[in-house]
This record gives C-alpha cells, sequence and structure tokens, in this order.
C-alpha cells in the first residue's frame, strides 16, 4: 500500500472518530436551554438510520411527538383544570397530603367516633376548597397542560393537586353519610368519580396510574354507601350510574402510552446531549454506582443512542397497536418483549436504555390498568343486578380472562371477582 493510501485511510479515520464525538458532545448550553432543544428531537431527526426515521414518520402521522401533544389548552373559564390548580396553597400541599394519609383508612371506608369528627372537623376546615372543587368540576372541559416539551423536567403538580382534592371530597362522602346519610353522601360522590376520571384521562402514565390507586379508594367509599343500612334503591342507581360513567367514558392504555413514550423520546434526545444525570432517578444511579457502570453509562449509551432508541420506539409501537384488546390477550406481546430483551443481554446490541429505563415498569402499569377496570365491571354488574337494571353485559374479567360470576347469597348480591386480594363486591338488596 503507498504511503499516500495509509495517510488518506488516517484522515478517514479522524473524520469518523471527530463526527462520532461530535455527535454526542455536550454542547455549551444551559440545561434549560437543551431541554428545550431536546423536544424538537435534533438528534432523532439528524440520524442516517432509515428504520429510525421510519418511526418517526409513523409517530408523526400519528400526532405523537413531544411537540405534536402539546394541544391548546381551553379558556381557563372552561378548565376544570385551571381551577383546581388554585383550590390549595402549593406550599401548604405537602402538609394537606399529609394530614389526608393519616385521616384516611387503609382498608374499609369506616371510622371510630373519634377519627370520624377528626374526618368532620377537616371537612368543616376546608369547606372553601370544597366549594371551588365543585365550582371547578361544573366546567365542560379539563386539560392539565402537560408539558411534554420538558420531558422528564416536567413535573406534575397537579396530580398532587388531584389526590388532595379527592381525598377532601371523600371525607365529606364520609362526613354527609354519618350526619344525614346515604341521599346526601350522593353528590360529594359523584363530584369524587368525575374528578377521578378527569386524571385517568391524562396522556401520562403516573397520572393514569395514580387514577387507579384512586378509583379504587372511590370505590371503597361507594361501597361504605352501598352496604349502609339505609341506602335506597334510588341511590343503588345512582351508584351504579357513577360506575357506568366511569366505563363508558373509560380511556384507552393507548393514551397514556403515547404520552409517555414522548417524554422518553424527549429522553433519548437528553442521552445524546450528554444530560444523563438529569435523566435517571436516584435510585437508577444508586444501582449502576452499585454495578461500577456509572461512570461510563453516558459515553456508552450516547455512541448507541440511535440503535437504543428504535429498540424502544419498535416495542412501544408493539406494546400500543395491542391496546384495542383486553390485557389478558395481548400479555404476550409484553412476554416476547420481555423474552427478547433477556437474549440480548449479553450482546453488543442489547438496547440497554430501553430495557433498564424506559420499559421495566410497563407490565405492571398495565395490570394495574385492567384491574382497574375489572374492578369496576364487577361493581357495575353486582349494581345493577341490586338496583333491578338491566345488566351491562361484561362478561369476561379483562385482568384474568376469566368469567364473572354473579351470585345471590341471603339478601345480597355478591359478585366473585376471583382476584388475590381483591375483595369481591358484595350490594345488600334494599
Amino acid at each position: 500500500m503507498a504511503p499516500n493510501d495509509w495517510l488518506i485511510i488516517r484522515i478517514v479515520f479522524l473524520v469518523v472518530w471527530f463526527c462520532m464525538v461530535l455527535g454526542c458532545q455536550k454542547e455549551t448550553r444551559t440545561v434549560a436551554e437543551l431541554v428545550a432543544k431536546s423536544a424538537d428531537l435534533p438528534g432523532l431527526r439528524a440520524s442516517k438510520n432509515a428504520e429510525l426515521q421510519a418511526e418517526l414518520k409513523r409517530i408523526e402521522d400519528e400526532g405523537g411527538t413531544p411537540r405534536q401533544l402539546l394541544a391548546g389548552l381551553p379558556p381557563d373559564e372552561q378548565n376544570v383544570a385551571a381551577a383546581l390548580a388554585v383550590v390549595f396553597d402549593r406550599n401548604l400541599l405537602p402538609s394537606i397530603l399529609s394530614d389526608c394519609q393519616n385521616l384516611f383508612p387503609a382498608d374499609r371506608f369506616e371510622f371510630s367516633v373519634i377519627d370520624l369528627r377528626r374526618v368532620v372537623a377537616f371537612r368543616d376546615g376546608h369547606r372553601r376548597q370544597l366549594s371551588t372543587i365543585a365550582s371547578a368540576l361544573a366546567r365542560p372541559e379539563c386539560n392539565f397542560g402537560i408539558e411534554y416539551d420538558l420531558g422528564y423536567n416536567f413535573e406534575p403538580i397537579f396530580i398532587d393537586e388531584v389526590v388532595a382534592a379527592s381525598r377532601l371530597l371523600a371525607f365529606d362522602v364520609a362526613a354527609e353519610l354519618a350526619e344525614d346519610g346515604p341521599a346526601a353522601a350522593i353528590k360529594p360522590l359523584e363530584r369524587l368519580f368525575l374528578l377521578i376520571r378527569h386524571l385517568a384521562n391524562a396522556k401520562l402514565l403516573d397520572a393514569r396510574s395514580k387514577a387507579a390507586d384512586l378509583r379504587t379508594e372511590a370505590i371503597r367509599v361507594l361501597e361504605a354507601i352501598a352496604q349502609h343500612e339505609k341506602t335506597s334503591q334510588d341511590e343503588l342507581r345512582a351508584l351504579y350510574g357513577f360506575i357506568q360513567d366511569q366505563l363508558d367514558q373509560w380511556p384507552s392504555d393507548r393514551n397514556a402510552l403515547i404520552g409517555d413514550r414522548a417524554m422518553v423520546m424527549h429522553a433519548y434526545e437528553g442521552i445524546r446531549f450528554r444530560l444523563l444525570d438529569w435523566i435517571l432517578t436516584p435510585e437508577e444511579k444508586e444501582a449502576f454506582q452499585e454495578e461500577r457502570i456509572l461512570g461510563t453509562l453516558e459515553d456508552s449509551l450516547c455512541q448507541t443512542a440511535d440503535m437504543d432508541e428504535l429498540y424502544y420506539l419498535r416495542a412501544m409501537r408493539r406494546l400500543i397497536d395491542a391496546c384495542d384488546r383486553p390485557y389478558y390477550q395481548r400479555i404476550e406481546v409484553q412476554m416476547e418483549l420481555t423474552r427478547d430483551l433477556h437474549a440480548k443481554r449479553s450482546k453488543r446490541d442489547f438496547p440497554f436504555a430501553a430495557a433498564r429505563l424506559f420499559l421495566p415498569d410497563l407490565d405492571i402499569w398495565q395490570k394495574k390498568c385492567a384491574l382497574d377496570r375489572a374492578r369496576c365491571e364487577a361493581w357495575a354488574l353486582a349494581l345493577a343486578a341490586a338496583a333491578e337494571f338491566p345488566s351491562p353485559g361484561y362478561r369476561i374479567n379483562p385482568h384474568s380472562g376469566q368469567e364473572y360470576h354473579l351470585e345471590h347469597q341471603n339478601g345480597r348480591v355478591v359478585m366473585k371477582l376471583d382476584e388475590f386480594g381483591e375483595r369481591d363486591p358484595v350490594v345488600p338488596l334494599p
């Protein structure tokens, strides 16, 4: 080989090396500037990977990029979320949440005489907030203003505000039930379910997950009314209406997964900008430190970002497409992904960020949403039977795939939910 040929090879090598380093260098901008820039997906758009570009095109066609998901907010006077944002002083919100947690019963929605006095006192001390919540829920639209363009820098404070409001409404139910009976407790319970429905519709995994938690609590509140000795058939019909309203307007898991995918696409840009410290949670940092890989992780993830993101986007496309089926029918998709990641674990093309940061908790989340749905369907069936309404016709539990089984036992309607750790819906006949 001629000397000039060696020179050319060295020059080409240096150019390639320089381009690789330049493509993953830490820009001389503030984190805020890089976060803002990441929303435009510059690294993804500049990729030469044709398959990655095809995935981007699909996502753009369905309006799923961080910028595209920034839908315009309705006017404040029409937006439930705008009014909820001023219900509580945000400086006092942690204290309010702590008080609510201490007052809320761990199992059945029942209180001792002393605890009930505390609940009533807490409710009475927050009547102004209850009035504001009621006015807010009368508005026609709800958009929490999720800032997908901030990615993981976005702080969903609205979730804590909804939690505080829902607990306060639950305490209002307890107070009304104790003071004036089931009929008086119906209105605050209706508001509670409406609030949870709004939260469940937010395109954010954390919001949908918390909505499932709050709906579990709300059903315990509903159970206290359904099993009250003075509850009439009119009240049972109202309770059935609240549950059926949730089911009629149930959000697809697809919505929250699309929102989460936008956040992760933003995070991949952060990886390319060498902002890994901003992306990792304290728990993840500690785990990677124990594995002795934290120090080199940023470099390695930056160099494999395109390959890693392609794997992630393809996996999410499969999970999102499967959302048209109930959980028990789509679990195989998740299992296939798990098996594939396990097989790749010791190979060079192992998508570390997708496998360790962005995909691991999705199966747990989907199970939680499926059980949330199953719980509501079971209660709808039980309440319809007790209220002498036509059955809503739910037959198969979307979580377990088993048939629901309704029984009449000693003047009660009992729905066999067959879920470990779940209490079967029981409604005494009026």
